[in-house]
C-alpha cells in the first residue's frame, strides 16, 4: 500500500505531467515568460522548470503565492518571487508581458475567482496560454452523494469541520475549498473573458485501490472526473 506522502506525490506528478504535456503541444515559441500562480512550497514549480528547460528558454519565471517558497529565487536566476493575495487585483506583473500562466489546484480556494482570472487576462500576451487544474464539483462520486443526502467531497461549508457529509467522509481537517467548479462553468468564465478553450482533460483524485480503478476510468470523461485541467488561449 502506498504511503500518504507517495500518494501526495502522485497527485502532484499527474498535474505537473498534464501541464507540461499541454504546453509542449500548444506552445511553439522558444523563449518564454512563465507565471506560476499558487507556487506554494515550490515542488511543482521545480519540476515544471526542470522539464520545460529542456525544450524552452525561460527568460523569466514569476512564482506567485500568498506564502511562496523564497528559496526558488536563490535556486534559479530567472525566478522572481511575488507575494500576492489572488482575491485582489494589483499583481505586480506588467500588462501583456507573460506567455504562459498556469495555476494548479488554487482557484477553488479563492473568494474572488473573477478577479483572479481578470488579472491573468491582464498579464497574458495575446495568444498566451492559460492552464488551470482544479477539483470537479460534478465528480462521479459527488453525483451519487447528492442523491444520498451528503454534501460533495470537494465542497466545504466551514473552516472548522467537514459538516454535512457521511461519517466516513468527515475525517481530516477542511482544506479550504470555497468555490468549486465544473468544466462547463469554468469554460463559460473563460469565454466571457475572451479566452478560447483548446483542451479539457480529466484528472484523478483517488489513488488507493479499489476506488482508484473507478476514478481512473472516469478521468476519461472530464465532466465526471474527480478533477480536471482546462487550457485556453487568450484571443
Amino acid at each position: 500500500m502506498r504511503s500518504k506522502e507517495k500518494l501526495r506525490d502522485y497527485y502532484l506528478e499527474e498535474r505537473v505531467r498534464a501541464t507540461i504535456s499541454i504546453i509542449e503541444k500548444v506552445y511553439d515559441k522558444k523563449n518564454v515568460v512563465i507565471t506560476d500562480l499558487g507556487c506554494g512550497d515550490g515542488r511543482a514549480t521545480t519540476e515544471i522548470i526542470a522539464r520545460l528547460s529542456t525544450k524552452f528558454i525561460i527568460d523569466k519565471f514569476y512564482a506567485v503565492d500568498l506564502k511562496p517558497n523564497k528559496e526558488l529565487q536563490h535556486k534559479y536566476s530567472f525566478v522572481e518571487i511575488i507575494m500576492h493575495d489572488f482575491n485582489f487585483p494589483g499583481l505586480s506583473i506588467n500588462d501583456k508581458s507573460v506567455d504562459i500562466v498556469y495555476s494548479l489546484e488554487t482557484i477553488e480556494h479563492l473568494y474572488n475567482p473573477d478577479t483572479f482570472l481578470e488579472e491573468i487576462s491582464r498579464i497574458l500576451k495575446p495568444g498566451g496560454l492559460l492552464i488551470i487544474t482544479t477539483v470537479n464539483m460534478l465528480a462521479w462520486y459527488n453525483r451519487f452523494l447528492f442523491l444520498l443526502g451528503s454534501l460533495p467531497v470537494h465542497y466545504e461549508v466551514s473552516s472548522k469541520g467537514k459538516y454535512g457529509r457521511f461519517k466516513i467522509l468527515e475525517k481530516g481537517a477542511p482544506v479550504g475549498h470555497i468555490r468549486v467548479f465544473s468544466p462547463k462553468a469554468l469554460k463559460e468564465m473563460f469565454d466571457d473573458l475572451g479566452f478560447k478553450v483548446v483542451d479539457i482533460i480529466g484528472l484523478q483524485f483517488i489513488y488507493k485501490p479499489p476506488l482508484s480503478y473507478i476514478d481512473k476510468l472516469f478521468k476519461k470523461i472530464p465532466n465526471w472526473s474527480s478533477a480536471f485541467l482546462i487550457a485556453a488561449i487568450k484571443r
